[in-house]
């Protein structure tokens, strides 16, 4: 999907790929495609034992929300601001 997004930003994108699956090469390639907005904000759902890194490509993490056996991750490019407290 993110080849026929090419030439298209968003505000918000939400990933919510399968749980056994690591998410972060999805991440890099929504960077490398620059499809989140100067502003925009990526959230990303992941199981709770699969920490996330702080930076992946061009993103940096901003805080991370644990409910239950899931998490959500919230990334936005890594020149807008510095990352607030988790």
């Amino acid at each position: 999907a993110i080849p026929r997004l090419s030439g298209k930003t968003f505000d918000v994108i939400f990933l919510d790929p399968p749980y056994a699956l690591d998410p972060t090469p999805v991440v890099a390639a929504i960077a490398q495609a620059g499809l989140l907005a100067q502003d925009g904000r990526l959230v990303v759902e992941h199981r709770r034992d699969r920490a996330l890194p702080e930076n992946i490509d061009a993103f940096r993490r901003l805080k991370t929300s644990h409910y239950s056996e899931s998490c959500l991750t919230l990334y936005r490019r890594s020149e807008n601001e510095a990352p607030a407290p988790d």
